[in-house]
């Protein structure tokens, strides 16, 4: 924006003023946690399906399409949980597949080099149980804010206030793509004389990946372990996964299966 233009109340300023600080007290306290670790836990494995339609315009006619590579990158991957949801979210992916087509204009030349982008989205519900439940922070003093009486009692003092606020910064759920393998067909356009310039692409690709979440976990001394409830004392349900979704093997091995499936 050029800097002839301004609107009113907006400030130049890239940086907002810094208040004066008169003093600073600190006091800090720590506390012995036997066995305790910090560490990324695996939520859920998943197999994100999309399938893409586009079209792809060469620069110059081609006669022959001599190769194709593909390589597949995330742009974004976010995880939705709602509050009331039971092990229920939703995962938003964005991502591109960007392709090297070589191809050559006739019987003999040269071999063209033409790089594209196809650009996708998906979002889908899925199910992981597991995940740390999510607490929310008040950071406006609207509804926790403190009025003082006033020197003669008959009201609030106007010079005087106090407010709590508070903030809990949750573990984000953080998506790992692990293999990704696309089965295409490639339709040729508008053939003159025995050339073409218009691709039409039908893709299927599938995402392996894995959601993560760093997760505070405690290893206590058998004197140390808490008591065990007994089954009648029991009230909550525990979500549990639904058996045909179960994972029985680690992602890799998943994933080879599909390979081998595919190379048989």
């Amino acid at each position: 924006m050029s800097n002839k233009y301004s609107f009113p109340g907006h400030s130049k300023k890239k940086h907002c003023d810094k208040s004066k600080v008169n003093s600073v007290s600190c006091q800090a306290d720590s506390y012995h946690v036997p066995g305790g670790t910090y560490v990324p836990v695996i939520l859920a494995y998943i197999n994100l399906e999309t399938d893409i339609a586009s079209h792809v315009t060469l620069p110059s006619p081609a006669k022959e399409i001599k190769s194709i590579k593909k390589n597949v990158s995330l742009k974004q991957c976010e995880v939705l949980k709602h509050p009331g949801s039971r092990g229920k979210a939703k995962i938003f992916v964005k991502g591109t597949i960007h392709k090297n087509i070589q191809y050559v204009e006739s019987c003999n030349g040269y071999l063209r080099d033409y790089s594209v982008d196809v650009p996708f989205t998906c979002i889908d519900e899925i199910f992981i149980p597991g995940a740390d439940k999510e607490l929310k922070s008040q950071k406006s003093s609207l509804t926790h804010e403190y009025k003082y009486s006033s020197k003669n009692k008959l009201g609030a003092d106007p010079h005087k206030s106090g407010s709590y606020t508070h903030e809990y910064f949750n573990e984000p759920i953080e998506c790992v793509l692990k293999s990704a393998d696309i089965m295409e067909i490639d339709l040729f356009k508008d053939y003159k004389h025995g050339r073409f310039t218009n691709l039409t692409e039908r893709m299927e690709v599938n995402l392996w990946m894995m959601l993560v979440q760093n997760q505070e976990r405690f290893a206590f001394r058998y004197e140390d372990a808490p008591d065990c409830p007994r089954l009648e004392d029991e009230v909550e349900e525990k979500e549990e996964l639904p058996s045909e979704q179960k994972p029985s093997k680690p992602i890799l091995d998943l994933i080879q299966e599909r390979i081998d499936r595919m190379n048989s």
